[in-house]
C-alpha cells in the first residue's frame, strides 16, 4: 500500500467540511419563576468581564430595569406580537436589531452575543421561524432554558401573580387549569431550534451551572451572584394581599402593597404549600412532555421532582390576621385612596387590641373586623362599627367576614 496521499479533486475540495466563523447567539428564553431575574442581574453586573472573554451581553445601561428584566425585551415583544399585525414592520426591525448585534460583536471581539428575557417563550410561531431563518444569515444558533418541578413552578407563579396582577383565584384552582403550561411552552419554542441546553432549576448553584452550560466564565460567579433577587411571599402576606385582591381588584395596588410588604421584611421566611395529591395530578399531567424533552437537560444528575421544599407540619396553620404585616397594607391603601376616612379607621383599628374579644359567643368564628370593611368596602366607606353592623345587618344578609382561602385551607 502506497503512503502516498492522492489530492482532492476540484469537486472533493468544494465539499470538505470547512469551520463556520459566524458567532453564536445564544436566547437565554427563562422561563419565568426559574432564577431569570438572578441570572439578568448577575449578567448585567459583569457585562464588561465577560465582553473581554469574548462574550457580549448587550445592555443599555441607562435602563436601570434591565438588571432584572434581562437585555432583549424589545425583540422578545416583537417576537410576541401576532404576525398579522407586524407584518410589514416586522423583518425590518429584525434585520436591523440582528445587524446591530452583529455590528457590536466585531468591534468588541467577541464570539458570542447573549440574548435574555423570560418573555422569549411567547412567541409567536411564524415570528420564531422567521427569526431564525434571518438570525442564522448572521450567528449560530444556540438557546438555553431551565425545566422546573411543575408543582413548584406553579406555587411561584400563582404567589407572583397575586403580588403583581391581583389574583383572586385560590391555588388549587389555578395550578389545575394551568398544569402544563410550563412544559408545553418551553416544548413549542425550543421545537424551531436544534441547540438547545435545558437545566433543571435548583435555588442553589444557579448561576455557576448556568454559566457552566453556557462555556461562561465561571471565574465571575462569586457569592453575591448566587443571592435571591426576588424572595417569594410569607403566609400572612399571602394570605392579606388576596384579601385585599378581592376587594379593590386592581394590579397597581397590589404591586405597590407587595413591595411594601417585601421591603418592610426583606428577609422573611417564605411560605411554600405542599399538597400531596394535586402535587401528584400536575406532575402527572407533565410525565409525557418532560419525557420528551428528557434529552436536553445537561444537567440529569438533579431530579426534576423537588421535594425539598415540603413542609414538615402535620396540619397546615390556620390564616390569621398578622397585624404587622397589615399596618404595611393600611399604610398603601391609605396612600392609594389619599387618607380618605374608611382606611384611616381601618389603619386605627389595626393598632388596637382586636374588639372581637368583647363579643365572645355573639360572633361567628373566625370573625374579624378588619377582614369584614375590607370584605364590605360599602360598611367601610360609611365608616360605621363593622362589628355593630355585622350583628345589626350583615349577620341577616349573608355578609362574608372572612376570607374563602381561609376557610379553605384551615379545613383541609
Amino acid at each position: 500500500m502506497s503512503d502516498v496521499t492522492e489530492p482532492m479533486n476540484s469537486d472533493e475540495r468544494e465539499e470538505a467540511p470547512t469551520e463556520d466563523s459566524r458567532p453564536t447567539l445564544v436566547l437565554h428564553i427563562g422561563p419565568g419563576k426559574t432564577g431569570s431575574s438572578a441570572i439578568q442581574a448577575w449578567l448585567a453586573r459583569v457585562s464588561d468581564d465577560l465582553a473581554g472573554s469574548g462574550v457580549l451581553y448587550p445592555a443599555n445601561k441607562q435602563e436601570k430595569q434591565e438588571e432584572f428584566t434581562g437585555n432583549a425585551q424589545k425583540i422578545a415583544a416583537w417576537l410576541a406580537r401576532p404576525r398579522s399585525t407586524v407584518e410589514d414592520r416586522f423583518p425590518k426591525v429584525i434585520e436591523s436589531l440582528l445587524e446591530g448585534y452583529i455590528s457590536q460583536a466585531e468591534e468588541m471581539r467577541c464570539h458570542t452575543v447573549l440574548l435574555s428575557s423570560e418573555f422569549f417563550p411567547t412567541a409567536d410561531r411564524a415570528n420564531l421561524e422567521f427569526f431564525r431563518s434571518e438570525a442564522e444569515k448572521y450567528f449560530k444558533l444556540r438557546v438555553a432554558g431551565y425545566l422546573r418541578d411543575p408543582y413548584w413552578w406553579l406555587w411561584s407563579s400563582w404567589g407572583q401573580a397575586v403580588k403583581r396582577a391581583a389574583m383572586r383565584e385560590d391555588f388549587t384552582a389555578y395550578a389545575l387549569k394551568n398544569a402544563t403550561v410550563l412544559g408545553e411552552t418551553l416544548k413549542g419554542f425550543i421545537s424551531v431550534f436544534d441547540d438547545v441546553r435545558l437545566l433543571v432549576y435548583r435555588e442553589t448553584g444557579l448561576i455557576e451551572s448556568f454559566a457552566r452550560a453556557l462555556d461562561l466564565p465561571t471565574r465571575l460567579v462569586d457569592a453575591e451572584a448566587e443571592t435571591t433577587v426576588n424572595r417569594s411571599m410569607t403566609w400572612d402576606e399571602l394570605d392579606i394581599l388576596l384579601s385585599v385582591n378581592k376587594t379593590f381588584r386592581h394590579a397597581e395596588l397590589s404591586r405597590m402593597i407587595s413591595d411594601q410588604m417585601i421591603s418592610a421584611r426583606p428577609d422573611a421566611v417564605v411560605y411554600r404549600d405542599f399538597d400531596p395529591e394535586l402535587a401528584a395530578a400536575v406532575r402527572g399531567a407533565n410525565e409525557g412532555i418532560f419525557a420528551e424533552i428528557q434529552s436536553l437537560i445537561v444537567n440529569p444528575d438533579v431530579p426534576i421532582i423537588d421535594d425539598s421544599n415540603v413542609r414538615s407540619e402535620a396540619k397546615r396553620r390556620v390564616a390569621q390576621v398578622d397585624r404587622e404585616t397589615f399596618e404595611v397594607v393600611l399604610s398603601s391603601i391609605r396612600s392609594w385612596f389619599d387618607g380618605s376616612t374608611p382606611y384611616l379607621q381601618l389603619q386605627q383599628m389595626a393598632r388596637q387590641v382586636a374588639p372581637e374579644e368583647k363579643y365572645a359567643g355573639l360572633l361567628p368564628e373566625g370573625f374579624d373586623s378588619i377582614e369584614y370593611l375590607l370584605l364590605n368596602p360599602d360598611v367601610a366607606a360609611a365608616g360605621v362599627d363593622p362589628i355593630g353592623h355585622y350583628l345589626t345587618y350583615g349577620q341577616k344578609e349573608g355578609r362574608a367576614y372572612c376570607r374563602p382561602l381561609a376557610q379553605k385551607w384551615s379545613s383541609i
